[in-house]
C-alpha cells in the first residue's frame, strides 16, 4: 500500500483471532479440518443443524425465505449435506421453480 512518502509498504498479515473468535467460529460454521472439497460438509455446524430443520418445512417458505436460506450458507461456503447425499441447494432449487413468478429483485437483496 502506499505510503505518506511515495514508497510502497508491504500489507502486514491480519492478526491471528483471539481465543474467543475460534470458539465462536467453531459453533457456528464447524471444525476446519483438512479440506478435502471445496464444498465440505461441515455436519457438526449450526449451519447443517438450521438446514436439518428446515427440511420439513421447506415447503412452507416462500421466495423471501428460500432466498435467504440459500444466501446464509452460501456466504460462508457451507454445503449442508443430508443423508441420502443430496444438498440443501437441491431442496432450495426443487422447491423455488414452483416460485419462480413470485421471485422479485427487493426478495433477493433482503
Amino acid at each position: 500500500k502506499p505510503s505518506f512518502r511515495g514508497t510502497v509498504e508491504a500489507e502486514s498479515p491480519p492478526p491471528p483471532p483471539l481465543p474467543h473468535q475460534i470458539i465462536l467460529h467453531n459453533i457456528l460454521i464447524g471444525k476446519q479440518q483438512q479440506q478435502q472439497s471445496p464444498h465440505q460438509n461441515h455436519e457438526f455446524s449450526i449451519f447443517q443443524s438450521i438446514a436439518d430443520a428446515s427440511l420439513p418445512a421447506l415447503w412452507k417458505f416462500d421466495a423471501q425465505c428460500l432466498s435467504n436460506l440459500a444466501y446464509a450458507n452460501a456466504i460462508i461456503d457451507s454445503y449442508p449435506i443430508f443423508q441420502d447425499g443430496t444438498t440443501l441447494f437441491d431442496h432450495i432449487a426443487k422447491r423455488s421453480i414452483p416460485l419462480l413468478s413470485t421471485f422479485r429483485p427487493q426478495t433477493f437483496s433482503n
